[in-house]
């Protein structure tokens, strides 16, 4: 049975009173197609995408999620989704890994979601009737710093889906620019602002995710200490204090 989830606004009546209200906005709505599929719509606003956590995260946890914690995608263009479909990771664009989710639409709030979404399936062998299904795939993600410094390992490589932490201070040289300089933490794009990632890590506040003016996420950034999702080959840049 095809599952659907929407959110918007609803014009109701009360008592018998009808309630002249203005047409409701678009809704962002998400089809479980049941062939391992979902078609996603209504993606149109500023703050309006659905997200994606492991089936064993509750909607509401989910819907508030962080790359750092439990959110695994973020899907933020109209159309239908299957495995290897390209959506946003903690590392940018990559693709859609087979597995069992939770979606919860956001558009601003998180209202309602879609439990144990499966994305892919298994292929039978009619002529073994042996299940053929996709093998781990390995990644690399590569770790850049600047002027002379380094970390320890300079890349690393896992299987996607999986999660790994991220060198620490420890692991890194200071830059010879900035003796005095501590490893924030990682980020997406080489240019992440300094000064959030310094609030983020002055305050615990966890992962940071920056959009654009349409919406789209553009840089994600990781505090020392943090781990991130592997999805896809990718590159992450050291953030050093000023």
């Amino acid at each position: 049975m095809r599952k659907t989830l929407a959110t918007g606004l609803t014009v109701a009546s009360l008592m018998g009173v009808a309630l002249a209200l203005a047409a409701p906005t678009a809704a962002t709505t998400v089809d479980d197609n049941d062939d391992g599929t979902v078609t996603v719509s209504g993606i149109g606003g500023p703050s309006e995408n659905v997200r994606m956590c492991a089936s064993t995260v509750s909607a509401a946890d989910c819907g508030v999620a962080s790359f750092a914690d439990d959110l695994l995608y973020v899907i933020q263009v109209n159309g239908t989704y299957s495995e290897g479909s390209t959506v946003f990771t903690s590392t940018g664009d990559g693709p859609l890994a087979a597995g069992t989710y939770t979606m919860v639409p956001f558009d601003g709030v998180a209202e309602l979601a879609l439990l144990n979404v499966v994305i892919g399936s298994g292929v039978e062998d009619q002529s073994s009737s042996l299940a053929i299904v996709s093998r781990p795939r390995s990644v690399i993600l590569s770790f850049h710093t600047v002027n002379d410094s380094s970390c320890r390992p300079s890349s690393a490589s896992g299987f996607a889906g999986s999660w790994m932490n991220l060198p620490g201070a420890d692991d890194c040289t200071i830059p010879a620019t900035k003796p005095g300089a501590t490893l924030l933490g990682w980020a997406t794009n080489p240019n992440f602002p300094v000064g959030i990632a310094q609030r983020q890590v002055s305050q615990g506040w966890g992962a940071y995710e920056m959009f654009n003016d349409g919406a789209r996420l553009t840089a994600v950034f990781i505090p020392v200490g943090g781990a991130t999702l592997l999805s896809g080959d990718g590159n992450l840049f050291a953030i050093w204090s000023e």
